[in-house]
């Protein structure tokens, strides 16, 4: 990426062509969990890689270019959001996580789990994005994001037990109102990919 980055640099448009193509479809599933609207979407996944172009001279090569890839999405998605007065948004359909699974509480879990990441305040979404879903580090998140790092992992903390606590009480009143079910189904045993951060 840094390779290309230089090159870029110099004009060379065939090396912008293939830094866009190596990131847009994660930059895309970034913004994808931020703007409401899939025109919206398309419209500041361009900005993105817009500003991306004519910002590179600003690109400081001891850093990663992911992270700074990362921040530009993150501000530019929150400024659209803030023109159009979207502060806020329910993700309730929108697949967070999308791990198969063949047991039908596993299955039930996934479901919940994805509409509670979706109820999340913009931020928090962001940060459980980026960690759970991009893999990146809370060193990077607290980069993009523009938190310290402490408070990114406290973050990350307390919106998994949140998730935990939700899902759980949900699970628990399913299983009562089921006779014949007493067993209590837990986040730790059924909830696919989320680690402790």
């Amino acid at each position: 990426a840094l390779f290309r980055s230089s090159k870029v640099l110099q004009g060379d448009s065939r090396a912008y062509e293939i830094l866009v193509g190596r990131y847009q479809d994660a930059v895309s599933r970034f913004i994808w969990k931020i703007i409401p609207v899939e025109q919206d979407r398309e419209e500041v996944c361009q900005d993105v890689f817009v500003k991306v172009y004519f910002n590179l001279d600003k690109f400081r090569f001891d850093a990663k270019f992911s992270t700074w890839l990362y921040q530009i999405a993150y501000r530019t998605a929150v400024s659209f959001n803030r023109k159009k007065r979207i502060e806020t948004r329910s993700f309730e359909d929108d697949e967070f996580v999308k791990e198969e699974v063949q047991n039908p509480d596993q299955e039930l879990v996934r479901k919940l789990l994805n509409q509670q990441i979706g109820k999340l305040k913009l931020e928090e979404r962001t940060m459980v994005t980026l960690f759970y879903m991009q893999d990146l580090s809370i060193e990077d998140i607290s980069i993009i994001v523009n938190r310290p790092g402490g408070t990114v992992k406290s973050v990350l903390q307390r919106v998994r037990q949140q998730l935990q606590a939700s899902i759980e009480n949900t699970m628990t009143e399913l299983v009562e109102a089921m006779r014949g079910h007493s067993n209590r189904t837990t986040l730790h045993e059924s909830m696919p990919g989320i680690p402790r951060p």
